[in-house]
């Protein structure tokens, strides 16, 4: 996934740098970055410096999907890049999975990659 910044601009960029890859009928899938699991002021799960050297704690729960729902707004803000990418994957309910996080129970932990078993 794209890390930092706004989930619409980071998936926008990506998007145009993939149009190379569709003009040469390259096949392309998306996989939507899950939604990170901080906590946060907002309680959006972003990544909020200030906020997290004032908190104590591990990664949060539950969190909204302020990631996923920003690069569908780009996906479907762009019909032709849409149209060309060879699937999406979405993976639902990652939102309520903060505790599957690396950092999960660590204060100042991992709460943007979920431990998987074996390389991904």
């Amino acid at each position: 996934g794209v890390h930092g910044g706004s989930p619409f601009a980071n998936a926008q960029r990506v998007l145009a740098a993939a149009r190379p890859l569709f003009a040469r009928s390259v096949r392309v899938i998306w996989v939507v970055t899950p939604q990170d699991a901080f906590p946060s002021r907002s309680g959006d799960g972003r990544f909020e410096p200030k906020y997290l050297r004032s908190h104590r704690g591990g990664c949060v729960k539950s969190v909204a999907p302020a990631r996923s729902s920003e690069e569908w707004r780009a996906l479907r803000g762009d019909a032709r890049a849409l149209d060309a990418l060879w699937g999406v994957i979405d993976l639902a309910g990652l939102e309520d999975q903060g505790d599957a996080k690396v950092g999960a129970g660590l204060a100042g932990g991992d709460c943007q990659h979920y431990c998987m078993p074996g390389p991904p």
